[in-house]
């Protein structure tokens, strides 16, 4: 697809915006935006041509892919995303206000290095709030070349416990 060409690198919302308004015109109907690397570049392009894509093109398909990992600030940092929890859920916010209708899925890892029972408690509070119709949900394992790789990990059955926990909270709001 037409999003999977774009690399991490050179990805930008101004110009995906333009390629979905482009698709629609075009008489595409059956689009969704699926790409992972949206919140690397909130903080320097915005998020407001694409909120507005979304409001203004019924043809898009309701769907928004935006993943969050984690719904914990403290744990954010230590992943070194550039995101925290009060802008993704503003930003979902946004988003649903332009299309009530939208379908919101996103990513979790849980029993990342320092993640505390606070940590994850927070992780279920941001699905509650989102009640996302579908998420991708993994298990922290060790990189080697990460700053995480160094860390003290979470005991697996810790890990497996959140993570089931996890998956039981995202499936109550699945249609």
């Amino acid at each position: 697809s037409i999003v999977d060409t774009f690399t991490p690198n050179s990805f930008s919302i101004v110009v995906f915006n333009d390629v979905l308004v482009t698709f629609i015109k075009f008489g595409k109907t059956k689009l969704s935006v699926f790409k992972s690397t949206l919140l690397k570049t909130i903080p320097k392009l915005g998020f407001a041509g694409l909120i507005q894509t979304f409001r203004s093109n019924e043809k898009l398909m309701p769907y928004l892919h935006l993943p969050i990992q984690s719904g914990s600030d403290e744990i954010l940092k230590k992943m070194n995303r550039r995101h925290n929890v009060s802008d993704y859920l503003n930003i979902i916010e946004k988003v649903r206000e332009a299309r009530p209708d939208i379908a919101i899925s996103g990513d979790f890892i849980v029993g990342f290095p320092g993640e505390s029972d606070c940590d994850f408690e927070s992780t279920l509070e941001v699905c509650h709030n989102v009640g996302y119709a579908s998420a991708f949900s993994f298990k922290y394992s060790p990189r080697p070349g990460t700053t995480a790789f160094e860390k003290k990990e979470v005991p697996e059955y810790i890990k497996k416990e959140r993570l089931t926990v996890l998956q039981d909270v995202i499936r109550q709001y699945q249609h």
